[in-house]
């Protein structure tokens, strides 16, 4: 913070400069610089303390300060001035924030702030892949780093996005077509799937829509009967729908729809 003022009783132009003393949240460093005018011998004192002849003072907390300046000739001028706080990372920082997500259990995160931050100009925020704004919200799989710097700190922050849910197309196997000549080849059709199904059900139809195989059993396969009738080589379409837990304690249903091609 700067405050350029003239002084009419000193005829000396002189700068108020505050800026943090980085060793500590609330320690502040004051100078008091002459820019022109006056005498060689100033003196400078802060809150009536001693006088000094160096126009420095450190270790300040934010508050209220009386300023005097004194000239050889015994006139002084006073200022009230104040010295503000600067905000600290951690103070704008969601420090409950996760750093490691699985989006299957908690979603995307929202990477934010606690207070407003965009208003911050000694403030640089920097996202390791370009990204331009401060908050984001990561919904992809990666690692994501922000580096924050201040004028008297760094910091460094890493997100992992992990994805544990498994991908529906692995869960259930289906044959896209099968022969049921009797050579012990593809006899039959059949689900099969390394994971335990909460439920399961497939419906199998002929070309005009005619229900000819239902099964709420993965382990039941269709014969390529109908009503106890062999089946000519035909194609026909099936629903699939079951459900299993993706992730720990989640669990979702699956719907699909299909071909299969019965080959003689």
């Amino acid at each position: 913070m700067i405050f350029s003022i003239s002084l009419i009783h000193l005829a000396i132009d002189y700068m108020v400069y505050t800026k943090p003393s980085c060793g500590s949240e609330d320690s502040r460093l004051i100078e008091l610089n002459i820019i022109s005018g006056g005498t060689n011998s100033v003196e400078y004192r802060l809150n009536e303390e001693n006088w000094v002849s160096t126009p420095i003072f450190e270790n300040f907390i934010a508050d209220d300060y009386l300023r005097e300046i004194r000239q050889s000739d015994g006139c002084v001028e006073q200022q009230v001035i104040r010295v503000g706080s600067v905000e600290f990372i951690k103070s704008l920082w969601n420090e409950s924030m996760a750093l490691e997500v699985d989006l299957c259990l908690n979603g995307p995160l929202r990477v934010e702030f606690d207070q407003v931050v965009n208003q911050m100009d000694d403030w640089q925020f920097t996202w390791s892949d370009g990204f331009a704004d401060i908050e984001r919200r990561l919904d992809n799989e990666g690692s994501y780093s922000l580096s924050i710097d201040t004028q008297c700190e760094s910091k460094f922050y890493e997100f992992r996005i992990a994805n544990s849910q498994i991908d529906d197309e692995s869960i259930v196997y289906v044959p896209n077509t099968f022969s049921p000549n009797g050579d012990g080849v593809n006899d039959v059709f059949y689900c099969s799937s390394p994971h335990e199904l909460e439920s399961f059900e497939i419906q199998i139809y002929d070309r005009w829509g005619n229900e000819i195989f239902r099964s709420q059993s993965i382990e039941h396969a269709w014969s390529g009967y109908i009503q106890s009738q062999s089946v000519n080589s035909s194609a026909f379409s099936y629903k699939l729908e079951y459900r299993m837990e993706v992730c720990s304690g989640k669990s979702e249903t699956f719907t699909k729809f299909g071909t299969i091609v019965l080959v003689k």
